[in-house]
């Protein structure tokens, strides 16, 4: 009996060790994984300077149509040292049409969107194209990340009866 007994606390002993040195690791690590949170928020919070994203190009054609799609080629570019993510291009017409892409763009690097579009209205229609970057970006120029041109939607001619 007196065996049994001692067998028991030796038993109780040691999982009460293991269990103890389990919650201590389980803690240790918990706290590196809120260290590694608490950086990476902090890292992503930081002010990004010196950054220039532009729009540096918008091919228009010559004739744009009502009603009938129009690739418009749009070249934009990271003039920076510092990869961005969470870029935004936003493309919007005076005829209501409006689309947005957000991507991750590379140090200083270019590259081309092929705008679909189809215009809604005839007439003049301004035509705006717009770069943004995150909220934690400081632009050294934001004076280029916008473009703004008049176009001419034609509308098809009506038939003489």
């Amino acid at each position: 009996m007196k065996k049994c007994a001692c067998l028991i606390l030796i038993i109780l002993f040691l999982s009460f060790c293991i269990l103890s040195m389990a919650a201590y690791a389980l803690a240790k690590g918990e706290e590196t994984v809120d260290k590694g949170a608490k950086e990476s928020t902090q890292k992503s919070e930081q002010k990004i300077e010196d950054v220039d994203l532009e729009v540096s190009e918008v091919t228009i054609p010559a004739r744009i149509y009502l009603n009938k799609k129009v690739t418009i080629p749009i070249v934009i570019a990271n003039n920076s040292q510092e990869d961005i993510e969470g870029c935004t291009l936003t493309v919007d017409a005076a005829d209501g049409s409006k689309t947005s892409q957000t991507f991750l763009f590379a140090k200083d690097s270019r590259q081309k969107v092929e705008l679909k579009w189809v215009p809604l209205k005839a007439g003049k229609i301004e035509f705006r194209v717009t770069l943004v970057g995150p909220k934690n970006i400081q632009e050294s120029n934001a004076k280029n990340n916008q473009f703004i041109k008049e176009i001419d939607v034609i509308a098809p001619a009506t038939k003489a009866k």
